[in-house]
C-alpha cells in the first residue's frame, strides 16, 4: 500500500529532532539548557527557559536552521533567553522606635502583621498588604515606604505635616489616613483640618463656600476672616 503524501510529511515531522544552540555550546533538548552554567548562573528555571524560547520562537526573533536532510532543527538561542531573573526591590522601613525592617513589601508586612504594630505603635497600618502595594505602585502620588505602611501621613499632606512636626499643630479632627483630603490650615489656632468636610463640620460654612473661597487662594484664616467668624475663634481659644 503506498503511502500518501501527508502521511510521508508527518511521519518526517515525527523523526525530526530540535537542538539549541548559544554561542559554541550545543543542547540537545530544554532541559539541557536549563540545566547549563549559565541558565543557573542567571537564575533561571526549566519553565521560565521554555517559556522564553517558545515566546522568543512565536515573535520571530531567533534564527532556526533545517539540515540539508530536514530531520535536525537548529534554533539558535540569543542573550535575551538567558538574561537573569530581576531581583525584587529591597525596601527599607524605619519603625518610630529606631528599629528598621529590610526586605519586600511582603516580608515588612509580615514583619509588622506579627508583632501587631498598629497597636504597638498606635498608627493605622493597614491590614492588608495588596493596600500597601497598590500605594507603592503609584508613581505619580509618590508614596514613600513610610507612607504606604501607616508610619507616615499620606502624600497629600507633606506641605504641611512639618507644621505638626516643629511648630505644634495639631490635625482635626484626626491624623489622616488618606490621602483623599486637602488639608487647610488655621494658624491663629495651629490647626490643621484634613480635609474641606472637616474644616465644614467645625463652623457654619458649606463645602461650596470653602472651595470658592480656596480656588481664591484663601487658607484657613482668610476663610473665617471673609466670612466674619475669625473673632468668634479667637474667643474660643
Amino acid at each position: 500500500m503506498q503511502e500518501k503524501p501527508e502521511d510521508a510529511v508527518n511521519h518526517l515531522k515525527g523523526l525530526t529532532s530540535t537542538v539549541y544552540i548559544y554561542k559554541r555550546q550545543t543542547y540537545q533538548d530544554i532541559r539541557a539548557v536549563a540545566d547549563s552554567q549559565t541558565a543557573k548562573s542567571a537564575g533561571l528555571g526549566r519553565k521560565t527557559i521554555e517559556q522564553r524560547i517558545r515566546n522568543a520562537r512565536k515573535s520571530g526573533r531567533l534564527q532556526i536552521e533545517k539540515s540539508e536532510t530536514d530531520l535536525l532543527l537548529m534554533v539558535y538561542l540569543d542573550d535575551e533567553v538567558f538574561m537573569p531573573m530581576r531581583q525584587k526591590e529591597s525596601l527599607r522601613l524605619l519603625l518610630p522606635d529606631g528599629l528598621e525592617i529590610v526586605g519586600t513589601i511582603q516580608s515588612i508586612f509580615d514583619e509588622l502583621q506579627s508583632i501587631n504594630a498598629a497597636e504597638k505603635y498606635c498608627l493605622p497600618v493597614p491590614n492588608k498588604y495588596t493596600t500597601v502595594q497598590a500605594r507603592l505602585s503609584r508613581q505619580s502620588k509618590k508614596w514613600t515606604v513610610q507612607q504606604a505602611f501607616g508610619l507616615d501621613v499620606p502624600p497629600s499632606f507633606n506641605s504641611v505635616k512639618y507644621l505638626i512636626d516643629v511648630r505644634g499643630y495639631r490635625w482635626v479632627p484626626d491624623r489622616p489616613i488618606s490621602d483623599e483630603g486637602k488639608p487647610i490650615v488655621v494658624h491663629s489656632t495651629k490647626e490643621i483640618f484634613i480635609s474641606h468636610d472637616a474644616f465644614c463640620d467645625e463652623f457654619p460654612l458649606s463645602k461650596y463656600q470653602v472651595s470658592d473661597r480656596i480656588v481664591e487662594g484663601m487658607d484657613g484664616d482668610e476663610i473665617l476672616e471673609h466670612y466674619g467668624l475669625a473673632s468668634s475663634v479667637n474667643k474660643s481659644m
